[in-house]
Parts: C-alpha cells; structure tokens; sequence
C-alpha cells in the first residue's frame, strides 16, 4: 500500500501502511504498566460497513482500507 502524510501541515510523519494476507495469531501483546489494550476481531465485511456508516472516524485507518480496498477484492476477499 502507498505511504501517506497523515497531517503534512503539522509534522514530516509518513504512515506506512502494509497489508498482510495471510497473517496469523500467535500470541497476545505484552502490554507495559498500566497500560489497556483490547483486541476486537473483525470480518472484513464488518470493518468496512463501520468505515461506510461513518463509524471509523480515524483518518488513517479510513485511508489505508481505501487503499487496501482493491488489493482485497482481486484476491476475492472482499465484494
């Protein structure tokens, strides 16, 4: 996927966002103290009807699944 300036104006960040098609889990994160994460599984289709409704509102994340978008439909994971 391309990389992206997520906020050009304010900082030389570059995103570089990578899609892994045949990623696994094999473990849980080892989180530091105090610190609260919560994985959520979810289907492809569940991911991008939250990103149609407006309910991912992350900027980032919207762009890399638009990017990602094609890649998953030509491997037939998406519709």
């Amino acid at each position: 996927l391309p990389p992206f300036h997520p906020q050009p104006s304010f900082t030389a960040v570059v995103f570089h966002p990578f899609l892994a098609l045949e990623a696994e889990v094999v473990g849980r994160p080892a989180l530091e103290d105090g610190e609260l994460l919560e994985t959520v599984e979810l289907s492809l289709k569940e991911v991008y009807r939250l990103l149609e409704t407006g309910e991912i509102q992350d900027a980032s994340t919207a762009l890399t699944l638009f990017y990602a978008r094609p890649y998953l439909k030509a491997e037939g994971l998406l519709v």
